[in-house]
């Protein structure tokens, strides 16, 4: 059996982390969902993922600053952004 693609959300937006994750996770895909920047980074540096979705605008730092801290960065076809209007 094929392990599932890990995906790690990176959403202060409560109802756009939900609706992400349960989206994803009815997919198949094995999904991790935080709502800091400092958190995810622990994650990143601890653990494997394939796939990154960071909202662009998080507490403590941005999505795209994420990115720099993966051990091996991601494509750029790759990385998802999160993005809502206020």
């Amino acid at each position: 059996m094929i392990d599932p693609q890990r995906v790690l959300i990176v959403e202060d937006n409560a109802s756009m982390r939900r609706t992400l994750t349960i989206f994803l996770e009815q997919a198949g895909f094995d999904v991790v969902a935080v709502v800091e920047f400092q958190r995810a980074l622990q994650l990143i540096r601890g653990e494997l993922f394939d796939t990154l979705v960071p909202d662009l605008d998080l507490p403590g730092g941005t999505g795209l600053a994420l990115h720099g801290y993966l051990e091996k960065p991601f494509d750029r076809d790759d990385l998802v952004a999160s993005l809502k209007k206020d």
